[in-house]
């Protein structure tokens, strides 16, 4: 990195450029993202973070140093362990059954944390610091999956998003560091080992997912999703590389 440039964070890094390839602009108001496209790179981020963290379980001190501002790995470390209780806390908000994929963890989790009016009108709250899940304000939960589909254009803000996206690959992160089993069940369950007949009905929800659903292994996305952390790393934290093996 040349002297007087900005360096991004890791969280903008892995998060945010699906969603700047789904944000639309209007003349007033700032660029938006359509809710069930906020809700589509919500789970796809979660379930990112979840890869990495299963991945480099045993290297989390070396990762640490690239969650924070600082580079310092003790301040990293506690933020990882943030998101290990987060993840937990979300598991356990989920109910007695087990999710079977991290879309139905995030769709029917992210969903009753936003405020969305029939109107069209989305407020995601105030989403600061990337600490602990009780920081994010609690709005009236949306009872019925049916709901989605009717606010499938309500607008979410950009800049009320892009925090929130952040904060899902972090809390993504924690879950799949802790929770490594869990997190190989719940990927292979929803791109290997597909259930045709529920398909149908994770498409009815208005999500852009084909018609069939494409199998990429747990291999194939773990390959990509670190090919993302290693032009991260080499272009930010060149000496990581040998010692997460990048190169």
């Amino acid at each position: 990195m040349s002297a007087g440039e900005r360096r991004i964070s890791f969280l903008a890094h892995m998060g945010m450029e699906p969603m700047r390839m789904v944000t639309e602009k209007r003349p007033f108001g700032g660029p938006y993202i359509r809710f069930l496209r906020f809700l589509d790179v919500s789970y796809n981020s979660y379930e990112n973070g979840a890869i990495l963290g299963r991945a480099w379980g045993g290297k989390l001190p070396l990762l640490a140093r690239m969650l924070v501002a600082t580079a310092d790995e003790g301040q990293g470390m506690g933020v990882i362990a943030d998101a290990q209780e987060a993840s937990r806390k979300r598991l356990e908000d989920f109910g007695e059954e087990e999710p079977k994929s991290f879309f139905e963890l995030i769709v029917r989790g992210e969903y009753s944390r936003l405020g969305v009016s029939i109107d069209g009108s989305c407020d995601i709250g105030k989403v600061t610091a990337v600490k602990k899940i009780s920081d994010i304000r609690k709005i009236d939960v949306i009872k019925k999956v049916a709901a989605i589909k009717k606010v499938a254009d309500a607008r979410i803000s950009l800049s009320q998003a892009e925090p929130y996206i952040k904060y899902l690959t972090l809390e993504g992160i924690g879950f799949g560091s802790c929770l490594p089993e869990l997190t190989e069940k719940m990927y292979k369950s929803f791109h290997e080992d597909i259930d045709m007949e529920t398909w149908p009905y994770y498409r009815s929800l208005g999500l852009e997912l084909p018609e069939e659903p494409p199998i990429v292994t747990l291999e194939e996305q773990e390959k990509a999703v670190l090919l993302l952390v290693g032009s991260y790393a080499y272009a930010y934290f060149p000496e990581l590389m040998k010692p997460l093996d990048l190169h």
